[in-house]
């Protein structure tokens, strides 16, 4: 049985087990997890054949809920929940800052949690924070802008405030009136949706967002790919020779301050087409690979910020782009190799006027094009099959 056989299975199973009455579509396991959409089939593929979920069609959704009868539930509930869950989510959120003396989770969330019955809680969740932390800190871990959230809170003091008055005015005591208070002021949810007006159009500023993230990645993955082609062009240069590479064809000119600097960085070259070659199969592997490490690096600093995107995006929407212009960037390279051979041939030289140079380029960026295509054809039937 697949039981935390990733980070991503466990995060989906605890959004599963540790509510047995969420039923929820792929699409909207997708969002609230952060997984891809091809990833959260496979998941559910595996916890359906383990037997931790069931799976049921409505048109042509597939909804997805908890196996309470299965003998693993109980414990294994238990045991996401605290790995992955509220819990260990509050618990990574608040470790940072300082001043708290402890933290607890209460209301209806906590008690269906300990196996009382009631009311299934729906998007708000009660903590009680103790202690003396910067509150602008604790609202920004909390994911709240802390002037929004200052003057909901504010307001619901107000409201809370007003509200017993009235109680008391009326002839409740001090205990009823607070207790008529907070029943007549509504969910969190609902106080957050009324104060909140940007949940009630698009999200222009998140979207934006996440597509500055996906131009992110894709130019990160794009340099990684260019240090590939450099591994490719190193390969070149030992298996066909460095002319294969770098080499022109020979009615190439070069200026006379290009021939001095080439020829002075090999010395040991006998002409300034033969220092060009020598330069030009040497540029396109080390400045290759330098791009490469940057690539490396920016994707490392993605991994580290994508937090902040709300997956707005369609799950096609990176494949999609990423498949268009790898490939057309494929086939022009392709094309650019093709008119090296065909000058190489009229000069004498054939392939070793620098195809190579392009070539090792559009092996690389075809191959992307491929990946990238494998992975919407993937996103497509998926979501056909959801």
């Amino acid at each position: 049985m697949p039981i935390l056989r990733s980070q991503q299975q466990g995060e989906i199973l605890a959004l599963l087990l540790g509510d047995p009455d969420l039923e929820l579509s792929l699409t909207e396991i997708a969002s609230r997890t952060g997984v891809p959409h091809p990833s959260v089939y496979r998941e559910i593929q595996r916890a359906e054949q383990a037997g931790l979920v069931t799976t049921r069609k409505v048109g042509s959704t597939r909804l997805v809920r908890s196996n309470t009868a299965s003998p693993y539930y109980a414990g294994l509930a238990e045991v996401l929940t605290r790995a992955f869950g509220v819990p260990a989510v509050l618990a990574e959120a608040l470790e940072p800052l300082g001043g708290i003396t402890a933290a607890y989770i209460y209301g209806s969330w906590a008690a269906r949690h300990e196996g009382q019955a009631g009311q299934r809680p729906i998007g708000d969740i009660d903590v009680l924070i103790l202690g003396e932390p910067d509150r602008d800190q604790l609202y920004v871990a909390l994911r709240a802008r802390p002037r929004e959230a200052r003057r909901v809170l504010a307001e619901a003091e107000d409201h809370l405030r007003e509200s017993v008055a009235e109680g008391l005015a009326a002839g409740l005591t001090d205990h009823e009136a607070q207790e008529h208070a907070v029943s007549s002021f509504g969910s969190v949810r609902a106080v957050v949706r009324a104060h909140d007006a940007r949940l009630r159009r698009l999200p222009t500023a998140a979207v934006l967002r996440d597509v500055a993230m996906a131009a992110w990645r894709l130019g990160a993955v794009g340099l990684v790919a260019v240090g590939a082609s450099g591994l490719i062009a190193w390969v070149m240069n030992l298996a066909f020779g460095r002319p294969f590479v770098g080499g022109a064809p020979a009615a190439t000119r070069y200026p006379a301050g290009s021939c001095q600097h080439w020829l002075a960085l090999w010395p040991h070259a006998q002409s300034c087409a033969q220092a060009a070659m020598l330069e030009n199969s040497s540029d396109a592997v080390t400045l290759r690979l330098a791009a490469g490490v940057l690539g490396v690096a920016a994707l490392a600093a993605y991994h580290l910020a994508r937090r902040r995107s709300r997956n707005l995006l369609p799950e096609s929407f990176t494949p999609t782009v990423a498949m268009t212009l790898f490939g057309v960037a494929g086939l022009v390279l392709a094309g650019l190799s093709v008119d090296s051979t065909v000058l190489g041939l009229r000069s004498g030289l054939g392939p070793a006027a620098g195809a190579g140079f392009y070539l090792s380029g559009a092996i690389v960026a075809l191959f992307m094009a491929l990946r990238y295509a494998r992975d919407l054809h993937r996103s497509i039937l998926q979501q056909v099959r959801a």
